[in-house]
């Protein structure tokens, strides 16, 4: 009996690889944060009811860490190829092979002109739902919210990088703090995201002078992007591109129905 390849096998075991990367890294970024390579400064300005804090970079987050996020991205890029690499069939024809990998565009035109070759062998339901999960869709909305990039723009922009160079760790980011004040706030503002030493993060008005203020803070390592241009916070990232890969690529174009017998 001819035996049935089960698609995405080899697919969800570079996925599983990624996971064993993304908590390697999960756990280097909390030993760097245990070494406090920040910490916050605070004053009352204006006649002493408003109360100022900016943060102080004391260490820059190690060059390794781009070098683990490079691995957790390679193999997220690879589970993604393998997938299209098993419904193609698995293909030997040299002329064909090289070119097999799961397009991910962000214009429209340039999938209409450029997904053939790299899905040369895709049954045409699994090109339509690969077409569907394409982040020019997300680009296309009329009025889409900052910020929001497509887990898998963001898969082939840090993979192209991490071809020739270690994905380039931005620094640190304000992410969350906790207040807690002797009298109430009248104004409160706060400056999320990415932060140069000696930047303000938060200031808080009151209505009384010198209120006593206890604060505690939450940052994260950030890595740039190019388009859009900015910064994402590596560790939520890659966690949730993981589970966009496992819970709206895998199930779809795995199914039974595109079980081949190549191998």
């Amino acid at each position: 009996m001819t035996p049935v390849y089960i698609i995405g096998e080899s697919a969800r075991l570079k996925l599983d690889r990624a996971e064993e990367h993304i908590k390697a890294l999960e756990r280097e970024v909390g030993e760097f944060f245990d070494t406090q390579p920040y910490s916050t400064d605070t004053e009352f300005e204006s006649d002493g009811t408003e109360f100022v804090i900016k943060a102080r970079l004391i260490q820059r987050p190690p060059k390794r860490l781009g070098l683990l996020i490079g691995d957790a991205i390679h193999n997220l890029r690879g589970c993604l190829d393998h997938l299209v690499f098993e419904l193609a069939g698995r293909p030997t024809d040299e002329a064909i092979a090289p070119h097999i990998e799961f397009p991910i565009f962000v214009d429209r035109t340039k999938y209409k002109f450029g997904h053939e070759k790299r899905l040369c062998g895709v049954p045409d339901d699994a090109k339509a739902i690969i077409e569907r999960l394409q982040p020019y869709h997300r680009r296309d909305l009329p009025n889409p919210p900052p910020g929001l990039i497509h887990p898998l723009e963001v898969v082939y922009q840090l993979s192209n990088f991490d071809k020739h160079r270690e994905v380039q760790i931005a620094g640190l980011a304000f992410l969350h703090t906790e207040v807690w004040s002797s009298e109430p706030m009248i104004e409160r503002t706060f400056r999320y995201g990415p932060f140069e030493d000696g930047a303000e993060i938060a200031r808080f008005k009151f209505s009384t002078r010198k209120v006593e203020v206890k604060t505690g803070f939450t940052f994260s390592v950030t890595v740039e992007l190019v388009d859009p241009k900015g910064t994402i916070d590596i560790q939520e990232t890659l966690y949730g591109i993981m589970d966009f890969i496992r819970h709206e690529v895998l199930p779809p174009l795995s199914e039974p129905r595109f079980y081949t017998d190549k191998g």
